[in-house]
């Protein structure tokens, strides 16, 4: 598997911070914890292929939420 994400070798660490916000209306519990699975999958493919940020969109193509992943070149850890 290869990444896009560019490699800097000069750097000591990178950070990234994942926000995610996803609103599922279902009467059932188990609904909306399946529907959060499913795009939290989508998200974790979508970030492998390069993509920072985005709308998540339920099974009907309606948004339901947001994410926004930002890599961080820092120096240190913690």
């Amino acid at each position: 598997m290869s990444s896009i994400w560019a490699g800097n070798e000069d750097a000591d660490a990178h950070t990234i911070s994942l926000s995610v916000e996803i609103g599922v209306k279902a009467p059932l519990m188990e609904e909306c914890v399946a529907q959060t699975v499913r795009s939290l999958r989508e998200i974790a493919d979508r970030i492998e292929r390069g993509e920072e940020m985005g709308r998540i969109l339920d099974k009907d193509g309606e948004e339901i939420g947001w994410f926004d992943c930002l890599p961080e070149e820092t120096d240190e850890i913690g």
